[in-house]
């Protein structure tokens, strides 16, 4: 049996007490198959993750690491493959209301999302992301990349969920549901107040994107950004209007537009690039700058990143899911098999992109993007204790020739048992532990209505639009034909 790539490796790792005791720790993952995802490709077949703290403190064959620890708690991982915590470096988590009626709809950003959001309240958004934050928990995501309005709520529903976070609140200068400085003061008020505050969030600039912000604030959060270390995440070459408003505007491409207001470079995610020149791509490889590639989406948009080719020439590109309108969940397994298809499919070969590859963006490559390739994104000791444990024993994983492949190909949400963040078991049995599910669902539909209860009044279409069935919720005639 080949694990991963190939790469057998069922060598001591070197720790232990000098004294010669067992070392005390937390959690006690043993007996299960490990894919470490580390540069040289280690995997174990009877494998052991010891953790303690928020951090992994060992990892090796299970023999080995049973002998010199003492657990708290001693998972028994006969059967199950444990991996690194999945990243998702683009989402939009509290975009719930969107989610089932924005398909087979043109300018769908600019026709049904911004109508829509324009109805968003302060005080609907905690409950909204958490929805999300619940849905990407159970799918296996650890960490996410998020940008958005009322981001001060957005990260308050990470914190109590327990799930890592890079967060930036969406500015707009023009065009979109939420603009003028105000928006810019709290992009830079929520760099500030966050800054150090929790070990799960870490702030960020989120300026929308080179069409809907104006130059002069571009170049502000670029300097702000290199004093402060914060780094920039926005939407780059996402749809036709974007590039035509700009070259109408600067006489540039996205790309040459934010290249010229200094937002471009290794700290930078710019979600999308769909619409790229060679030239384009050529400033993005030498700027450093991360493109992220949503597959779900642009499939669904009929509009692709040609990520493959942007590798080939350089570019650092990640993955992400976008947001629950186009897509419409937050499953990183699923994207990462998405973005394989993908490639494949506008290449027009098999191999375009590997399944190790996309498994990778989904985990080193985004950590990389995010600037914390040296704490997440494998399993090594010192890294953070971010880890999903899948239960394999299943008609879907038999024959197991190839455990990368079979994950990519064959992995699914529900073979997700426990997740790990930061040393915390946050899911367990397939249930989130850290908030009441039920709950979440009840108050994410509840807050659903009132924005569609808000919007009814200034659009018809969204009128007597329900937003859940459950019987002691709000009722009503669901329709194929919205519009």
């Amino acid at each position: 049996m080949a694990l991963g790539n190939g790469h057998p490796v069922d060598s001591p790792v070197p720790f232990g007490d000098p004294a010669g005791g067992k070392l005390p720790v937390d959690y006690l993952i043993a007996g299960s198959m490990v894919l470490t995802l580390d540069p040289q490709g280690t995997a174990y077949r009877d494998g052991a993750v010891a953790t303690r703290g928020d951090v992994i403190l060992a990892v090796g064959p299970a023999r080995e690491i049973e002998a010199r620890v003492a657990p708290r708690r001693r998972i028994d991982g006969s059967g199950k493959l444990v991996i690194p915590g999945l990243i998702n470096a683009h989402s939009h988590m509290a975009m719930a209301p969107m989610r089932g009626i924005t398909h087979d709809v043109p300018g769908v950003i600019y026709s049904i999302m911004w109508p829509v959001e324009a109805s968003l309240r302060e005080e609907d958004i905690y409950d909204l992301a958490m929805l999300g934050v619940v849905e990407s928990l159970r799918a296996g995501t650890t960490c996410l990349v998020d940008h958005y309005f009322f981001m001060e709520e957005i990260a308050r529903a990470c914190q109590d969920a327990g799930i890592r976070a890079v967060l930036g609140h969406t500015v707009m200068s023009s065009d979109g549901p939420f603009t003028g400085e105000d928006q810019l003061r709290a992009a830079f008020d929520f760099v500030e107040r966050w800054h150090g505050r929790s070990p799960l969030i870490t702030p960020w600039f989120a300026p929308h994107a080179p069409d809907t912000v104006r130059p002069e604030w571009l170049r502000e959060m670029a300097a702000a950004s290199g004093r402060s270390g914060a780094g920039i995440h926005l939407h780059l070459a996402q749809t036709e209007r974007e590039v035509e408003v700009v070259r109408s505007r600067y006489g540039r491409t996205p790309v040459e537009q934010l290249a010229e207001c200094g937002i471009l470079g290794p700290s930078t995610l710019a979600a999308h690039c769909i619409y790229l020149t060679e030239s384009d791509i050529d400033l993005l490889a030498q700027s450093g700058t991360t493109a992220v590639f949503c597959p779900t989406v642009h499939a669904n948009t009929g509009k692709v990143c040609r990520a493959a080719h942007l590798m080939r020439r350089g570019v650092r590109v990640g993955l992400g899911s976008d947001c629950a309108s186009n897509n419409d969940d937050m499953n990183m397994l699923e994207e990462i098999r998405m973005a394989v298809a993908v490639q494949n499919t506008i290449e027009g070969h098999p191999g375009a992109l590997t399944a190790g590859q996309a498994l990778r963006m989904a985990t080193t490559v985004n950590a990389a993007a995010i600037g914390q390739a040296d704490r997440l994104g494998s399993i090594k000791p010192g890294y953070q204790a971010d880890l999903v444990l899948l239960d394999i024993r299943k008609a879907r994983w038999t024959p197991l020739i190839n455990a990368e492949a079979n994950l990519v190909y064959c992995g699914s949400e529900s073979d997700i048992e426990m997740v790990f963040v930061a040393g915390v078991l946050v899911v367990e049995n397939g249930r989130v532990t850290t908030v009441e599910e039920d709950e979440v669902v009840r108050r994410g539909a509840a807050a659903c209505q009132r924005i569609f209860d808000r919007a009814g009044r200034a659009m018809p279409r969204f009128r007597n639009l329900p937003a859940t069935v459950f019987a002691d919720g709000p009722q009503g005639v669901f329709s194929t034909d919205f519009f």
